[in-house]
């Protein structure tokens, strides 16, 4: 990742400075799926975001959404009487 051509240097020092590089390899060991709000960008982008990352080492992302219907989560809004 750190030799990425297209990624700006500035983008990679702050996306290895956080923890998504731990969260993206504990997930790839785990054979985990991560769940993130973050969306993939064309490969064009030098911004580097967590799915795109994922991808290229074989661990799965899906969002918050993709979460709740595959554990049949339910939104239940009730109107203050």
């Amino acid at each position: 990742m750190s030799t990425h051509p297209v990624y700006a240097d500035a983008h990679k020092a702050k996306f290895l400075s956080k923890a998504d590089s731990w969260l993206i390899s504990a997930a790839k060991y785990l054979e985990a799926t991560i769940v993130t709000h973050e969306k993939r960008v064309n490969a064009q982008s030098s911004k580097v975001k967590i799915p795109n990352v994922a991808d290229a080492f074989g661990v799965k992302t899906i969002d918050t959404f993709e979460l709740m219907r595959r554990l049949g989560a339910q939104l239940t809004l009730k109107a203050e009487a």
